[in-house]
């Protein structure tokens, strides 16, 4: 049978009218089987034909009723396209219970919940992705903004730098990793400047001893090795700066060469060893008597140079010139108790603005000359 139900006031006040004596509230049924026994053969159940057109269009399809469950129904009646048929059976009377609902209302609920669901998504996936982004600035941004300065401060010089995070987050084998590099680097460092410093010292020690070496050679090219005064070589070069300096200065100068008297006769009488004695003696006493400023060097042999500098007025000069010379004659060399008496001759000249360091040696060297012609053991001067 059929049985039809709905909500539509008008559609069951049409029914109500057709077919009052079968009608039920808000159904209307229509039995096959029992048509003639309810005197239903000749009744027309509705105007809208499509409802009939369904029913035998579900009854004609089923093959048997009982194996009709719930089920969803497509129809090929064009009314009922844009609606969702859903058919029960209902095994106590053997009924068919057709209900159709609009698709429209089914898709309003479904997009209204897929758009809530959007929403809701959209929601959750803006606090994941804040989440995320708090906890990579928290763990992966933050700690590497500390090790990238850290590098910087490092890079720059400074090596007592340490990373430290007190959280605990993906970057911290990085942090043992980076304060690991930092203390070997520093240990590097320090074995580093502990070499450079061994050798920094070496280095100053063989600077050192070069300069001593440097200094011996060249004490010992402008020294006379017997006496351990100036030599000629070095002499002529300071007699020439200091003639030079004298005349620029209007500084008063003397140059006095000094000859060791009969000097043959005590290497011929005593040996060398004893004359060479004489010559450190002389030396010694002559020392003695001239200013630190002055300069004093050994010409060759017996022979000596003295530059006075500044030693006042001529009578001053010939002062210490003659003090020069008595004191040797004074003062003997002694052997074993045995006196050897020395004299000197000496000749000595003034600088003048014309002179050179050539001439003004030549003028003492005639002086010295004309010492030893008039007797020796005595001072001339031109």
């Amino acid at each position: 049978g059929k049985v039809i139900s709905s909500n539509d006031e008008r559609y069951r006040g049409e029914l109500k009218e057709q077919d009052s004596h079968t009608y039920r509230g808000s159904f209307y049924y229509r039995t096959q089987k029992d048509a003639g026994k309810n005197g239903l053969e000749n009744i027309k159940v509705s105007k809208y034909a499509y409802l009939n057109e369904l029913g035998d269009e579900i009854i004609s399809s089923a093959d048997r009723f009982k194996n009709i469950h719930t089920q969803i129904w497509k129809s090929s009646i064009p009314y009922f396209e844009n609606k969702l048929l859903v058919v029960s059976h209902i095994p106590a009377n053997g009924w068919l219970l057709v209900s159709y609902v609009p698709i429209e209302s089914i898709f309003g609920e479904a997009l209204s919940l897929f758009y809530q669901t959007l929403l809701v998504l959209a929601i959750f996936i803006t606090v994941l992705f804040a989440i995320s982004a708090y906890l990579t600035m928290r763990h992966l941004v933050i700690p590497l903004d500390i090790i990238i300065e850290a590098s910087r401060r490092f890079g720059d010089g400074f090596t007592k730098v340490e990373v430290y995070y007190s959280r605990r987050n993906l970057l911290k084998n990085l942090f043992a990793t980076f304060n690991d590099m930092v203390k070997k680097v520093n240990f590097n460092n320090r074995l580093l400047e502990k070499k450079v410093d061994e050798r920094t010292y070496a280095l100053q020690e063989e600077i050192n001893r070069r300069k001593k070496v440097e200094r011996e050679l060249r004490m010992l090219s402008r020294t006379d090795s017997l006496t351990g005064i100036w030599n000629r070589g070095y002499f002529f070069e300071l007699l020439k700066r200091e003639l030079e300096r004298c005349q620029r200065y209007n500084i008063n100068m003397t140059l006095i060469m000094i000859d060791i008297d009969l000097f043959k006769n005590i290497n011929d009488t005593y040996g060398h060893s004893v004359g060479d004695q004489a010559i450190k003696h002389l030396v010694a006493l002559i020392s003695a008597n001239t200013r630190k400023e002055n300069i004093f060097a050994r010409l060759g042999g017996e022979e000596f140079g003295i530059i006075l500098i500044e030693a006042g007025g001529a009578d001053k000069i010939q002062h210490v010139v003659e003090r020069i010379r008595k004191n040797v004659q004074d003062n003997p060399l002694i052997i074993n108790t045995q006196s050897i008496p020395l004299t000197i001759s000496i000749g000595m000249t003034n600088i003048s603005l014309e002179d050179n360091e050539h001439t003004i040696y030549i003028r003492a060297d005639n002086a010295l000359y004309l010492a030893k012609k008039n007797g020796r053991n005595r001072v001339e001067e031109i």
